[in-house]
């Protein structure tokens, strides 16, 4: 069964043909535009239906010589068919992949364009010639223009003067640039006029707005809102403070703020540095523990309770510098002279940077020689960031977050208030009331004592009642106001009533016979098993252990119950499997007992740990089987028998989807209902030969949702398809199939006549699909100016069309090609008429295909 659950569905051959001959080119169409060459096509699928709409990868390559020559140029396109899977390209204008378009040298040999579509190769077509380049034949040569000074020539032609300007050959001979010559590092500006040698403005020149600080340099953001600043709550008695606001009283309770008024709190007060601890009955004060016993690591020092780091390393001491005139020294280590020089101290000092003394504010500034005193710049262009606002040469602070602010707190009464729509919350007041031996004054609670302490139970106290004795050890002298015997009991003895002594004594919990017996025998026990019998003394049930037990006759200690029917016979056995006795198991008997297989087992598997139910015949044949998986525990199954063999199943597969089918007497499926491979969520229905082979299937494609139907033969009185209206979604468009007296296959396209001759390449798909001798073609010529057209040669690879009269024609025409579809050469038009549900006769044995998808 389970070889059988998981199928596979045979759109991989289809997928490998769609891979194999997507699209269908027909012969290009050449356009009379330089640098480019026009390309025109219809693609279709495996079946010849145009792919309306849809997009696809094709790639060039021009190769040179011959179909397998160097690749000269190669570019790709990404193209989108019409409604009627015709697309146009131009050559020469799509995405470069190797070489240079405008670079091919188109004079040195034949040129061959190779076409792959989608990565498929889909042909090599030899390049011809088109009418502009009969016309580049007769073109005169080209030319070239040259100057020299401000004479422009032009090769094979005539000389011509330039008007000479002053300075035309530098910029300032412009007449929109001005004349000076720019200094150095300077750009060219306009100025509202002309362009003008300017020197370039490093950054502008900003003030600082609300909340900016500008010190040279550096811009920082200050606290512009002395409203919105972070507070800290804190509580002193009932008053709840918020720094730099207000303060409120929490109402008082009385004595809400003690503990000590609580039961499970004891009564005393705590000492300073004391905790509440639970001692098992009450939280009382208590001392806190110090913790635990610490050992002192790498680096620590352990004296009573204090805890102290030691330098573990000394070679890692943190050193100061220190120098006195020219004697730099370092602490803990050497000192060494500095080399004199004038003034080496100083930053004019140094070789690279200028002795000038700076103006206060000046910075160190690279002029491309040396480090010189300058004027720093004010920055460059600013992007106002969040929470920033530039105004010119103003940078501000804005709230950047307006639901981030500081709110105030707020108690009246007992309401407590959050402003800036933070909302009210009402406080509970607890009012309490004076118990017994409790006295509250404010906010005290007093516990007055106990107010009747001839209550009180003391180590002095006589117990009374079934109890005898004094306090803490009583003694139990009575149940019940029944005296219980002294006598001391042994091993396995009970406490019975004895209503003779009236009192309770030690006795065996089993005091009567070994059998139970009654007259006639219906009950009796011989200590291994209880049976139940009839009035005649046979058997209605047993129950007990297995040990000796029939029918079982294990010494498992397992539990066994049989019930009988009035022919003495077992009827049920509710028991254990005989391989583990930890398994329960039901059994139903017909009246021939136990001598047989039952009719009908309910049990556990103890592989799957799951139950099993199963119905037989009364001879032991299975007829319905219900369980689990063996491999997966976690799917039921069905399985319906006839004479002992398969002949349906019902149940889950291991990706989750449920199935259905049924099985011929080989044990193989003949259908089958499940989800197609790989997709448990689309639908599959399948019909299988005697071999188990797949012969028919309804299913949806896993790759892209599509529906499929397919079968030898498929009969109905009209075969259709729809797809909704693209321009009304309430309505949908209807196309029947074409019909006729042959099992027919076409292919059509568009292909260009040059110079009175075409040759069409048929698919390679549709070669291998057609019956040899069977093709027709038509064929329809775009141009009115031809006597017409005449198909001269046909081979299973395509054929040729010439234009009548000896015509030299360069136009396109529009071909379709039919014939019988291979094995189909024999196809029934007129047939006997069958009887509803007859199978159609078979005209030859079926190809197999591949059980599954």
């Amino acid at each position: 069964m389970n070889n059988n659950r998981h199928l596979k569905k045979s759109s991989k051959i289809a997928i490998l043909l769609l891979c194999t001959g997507l699209l269908m080119l027909e012969q290009p169409l050449w356009a009379q535009a330089p640098q480019a060459i026009s390309y025109q096509a219809i693609a279709r699928d495996n079946n010849g239906i145009p792919l309306a709409e849809t997009d696809v990868t094709v790639i060039f390559n021009i190769r040179a010589g011959s179909p397998s020559g160097v690749t000269e140029y190669r570019e790709q396109h990404q193209a989108e068919t019409n409604k009627f899977g015709l697309f146009t390209l131009n050559i020469g204008q799509g995405s470069p992949l190797a070489g240079n378009f405008v670079n091919i040298d188109w004079s040195a040999g034949d040129k061959y364009l190779q076409t792959e579509i989608n990565g498929t190769l889909n042909g090599t077509t030899q390049l011809l010639s088109v009418p502009y380049a009969f016309f580049a034949q007769k073109a005169p040569d080209q030319q070239n223009l040259s100057i020299n000074g401000t004479t422009l020539s032009i090769s094979g032609g005539n000389a011509v003067q330039l008007p000479a300007g002053s300075g035309a050959t530098t910029l300032d001979g412009l007449n929109d640039v001005s004349a000076p010559s720019p200094s150095n590092g300077q750009v060219l500006q306009w100025n509202g006029t002309a362009w003008v040698a300017a020197t370039p403005s490093i950054g502008g020149t900003y003030n600082a707005g609300s909340g900016i600080v500008i010190n040279s340099n550096t811009i920082s953001a200050v606290d512009i809102s002395a409203s919105n600043e972070i507070q800290n709550l804190s509580l002193n008695g009932t008053t709840l403070s918020i720094s730099g606001g207000n303060a409120v009283q929490l109402p008082a309770g009385t004595g809400a703020t003690t503990l000590d008024g609580l039961n499970d709190v004891s009564a005393p007060s705590p000492s300073n540095g004391q905790i509440l601890q639970w001692n098992g009955t009450a939280w009382v004060a208590a001392t806190p523990s110090s913790g635990g016993t610490f050992n002192a690591g790498s680096g620590i020092i352990i004296n009573g309770n204090t805890i102290s780091a030691s330098d573990i390393s000394a070679s890692n001491e943190i050193q100061n510098l220190s120098i006195n005139g020219t004697t730099l020294s370092i602490s803990g280590g050497n000192a060494v002279q500095l080399p004199a020089g004038s003034g080496a101290t100083t930053l004019d000092g140094l070789n690279d940077v200028s002795a000038s003394s700076p103006a206060n504010g000046q910075v160190l500034q690279w002029n491309g020689s040396a480090w010189v005193a300058a004027t720093p710049s004010s920055g460059g262009t600013f992007n106002a960031g969040s929470g920033i606002v530039i105004n010119g040469n103003t940078i501000s602070a804005s709230d950047a977050d307006p639901t981030n602010e500081i709110q105030l707190i707020s108690l009246v009464g007992n309401q407590l208030t959050l402003n800036k729509g933070g909302g009210t919350v009402t406080l509970p007041i607890t009012n309490y009331t004076e118990g017994t031996a409790i006295q509250i004054i404010g906010n005290q609670i007093n516990n007055t004592g106990d107010p009747n302490p001839l209550d009180d139970i003391t180590t002095n106290t006589t117990a009374g009642g079934d109890i005898n004795g004094t306090y803490p050890n009583p003694s139990v002298v009575k149940i019940r106001g029944r005296n219980i015997s002294s006598t001391t009991p042994v091993d396995g003895q009970v406490l019975k009533f004895n209503a003779s002594s009236n009192q309770w004594e030690p006795s065996n919990d089993n005091t009567g016979a070994s059998d139970w017996q009654s007259t006639p025998t219906q009950i009796f026990t011989n200590g291994k098993l209880v049976a139940v019998n009839n009035t005649n003394g046979n058997p209605l049930m047993r129950v007990g252990n297995s040990n000796n037990f029939p029918p079982q006759g294990n010494n498992n200690n397992a539990g066994v119950l049989v019930t009988y029917g009035p022919s003495s016979k077992e009827k049920t056995i509710h028991s254990y499997l005989t391989t583990n006795p930890d398994y329960g198991v039901i059994a139903a008997y017909s009246n021939k007992g136990y001598s047989t297989v039952p009719p009908a087992f309910l049990g556990v598997n103890p592989d799957t740990k799951s139950g099993v139910l199963q119905l037989n015949t009364d001879g032991g044949t299975s007829r319905v089987t219900l369980g689990a998986y063996t491999d997966d525990t976690l799917s039921g199954f069905v399985r319906v028998h006839r004479n002992g063999n398969p002949a349906a199943d019902l149940g889950c597969a291991l990706s989750g989807e449920g199935f259905a089918g049924t099985l011929g007497p080989n044990g193989l499926f003949n259908t089958y209902a499940g989800a197609t491979f790989n997709a448990p969520n689309n639908g599959y229905m399948g019909v299988f030969d005697a071999a188990g082979l797949e012969r028919a299937a309804m299913y949806i494609r896993n790759t892209d949702n599509q529906s499929f139907i397919y079968a030898h033969e498929i009969t109905a009185t009209i075969k259709n398809f729809k797809i909704t209206n693209p321009e009304d979604p309430n309505r949908e468009i209807w196309y029947a199939c074409l019909e006729g007296p042959e099992a027919a296959i076409y292919e059509r396209g568009t292909a260009m006549l040059l110079n009175g001759r075409a040759e069409v390449k048929l698919s390679e798909h549709f070669a291998l699909m057609m019956s040899a001798g069977t093709m027709t073609v038509q064929v329809t010529p775009h141009s009115a100016d031809t006597d017409g057209l005449a198909v001269v040669e046909k081979t299973l690879d395509g054929f040729i069309v010439k234009e009548l009269r000896q015509g030299k024609g360069n136009f396109t025409f529009d071909w379709e090609v039919k014939a019988v579809r291979k094995g189909f050469e024999g196809y029934q038009v007129d047939r006997m008429r069958l009887e509803p549900g007859a199978i159609p006769p078979r005209l030859k044995p079926i190809t197999p295909l591949q059980a599954g998808h």
